[in-house]
């Protein structure tokens, strides 16, 4: 409609924005090879159509959220606008921000995010031509690819930060020789390119123009994610290896 909100609602995301893993199949998921982001993301959606049946269970009829999809699009559009701060007691706090809530997120932003006791500032990092697009580092730089897919639906290059293959490896034990096998055989499990391509065609995941945008970014995303985990692991391996 033209209401007062119109604005609000014409910038929500569409059906082809959601790219999070919430929106993943299982063969998608499957395709991801990090099992830390493929258990989490069935945790929540498993919350979802719990607080889905429990909505229709309580209100019957009177029930507003007509299907269980919009219900995990409605809970997309609040997670994806969610930034996270980090706190002088070093822990993330995360906050609904708006106006600030539209910057897009880049590694190699200059400006930050701060938080003050009353208020939320964008300090510019340098001088900005007018008309050039304000970035911010979400969660102050902080975060991998599996929180930034998890939760926004992008995959950022060469993000070595990545907290879930971390803890995979940490979770193998504290010897710097049985975290190097782990590492390395996860990294075998990946295989290259060609084999990620392998693998995306044996979940039946072959992109058609007559599929939807999403699945095509979907698998995007995945071939993105893979090849950024295979940089992760190998850093580890190297660090690993100098270690022993």
């Amino acid at each position: 409609g033209d209401g007062a909100f119109k604005a609000v609602f014409d910038v929500l995301p569409g059906d082809e924005d959601c790219t999070t893993t919430d929106f993943f199949s299982e063969a998608e998921l499957d395709a991801l090879a990090c099992e830390p982001v493929a258990r989490e993301t069935r945790a929540r959606k498993a919350r979802v159509l719990r607080a889905f049946e429990l909505h229709h269970v309580s209100h019957g009829e009177n029930a507003w959220v007509a299907t269980e999809m919009l219900l995990q699009w409605a809970v997309f559009v609040v997670v994806s606008r969610v930034i996270g701060i980090y706190e002088n007691d070093g822990r993330c706090a995360k906050y609904l921000i708006p106006v600030v809530d539209m910057c897009n997120h880049s590694m190699t932003a200059p400006h930050e995010l701060q938080c003050r006791s009353d208020s939320f500032r964008v300090i510019a990092g340098r001088d900005i031509p007018l008309g050039e697009e304000i970035c911010i580092r979400y969660g102050g730089g902080t975060i991998g690819n599996d929180r930034l897919l998890q939760d926004y639906g992008f995959v950022e290059e060469s993000n070595l930060i990545d907290s879930g293959i971390r803890n995979e490896i940490a979770r193998a034990g504290t010897g710097t020789v049985i975290r190097l096998q782990r590492a390395e055989a996860l990294l075998a499990e990946l295989g290259n390119d060609e084999a990620t391509e392998a693998a995306l065609k044996d979940y039946g995941m072959d992109v058609t123009e007559e599929q939807s945008e999403r699945r095509a970014a979907n698998r995007a995303n995945i071939l993105r994610f893979r090849r950024n985990s295979r940089l992760v692991l190998q850093s580890l391996v190297t660090e690993l290896r100098a270690k022993g």
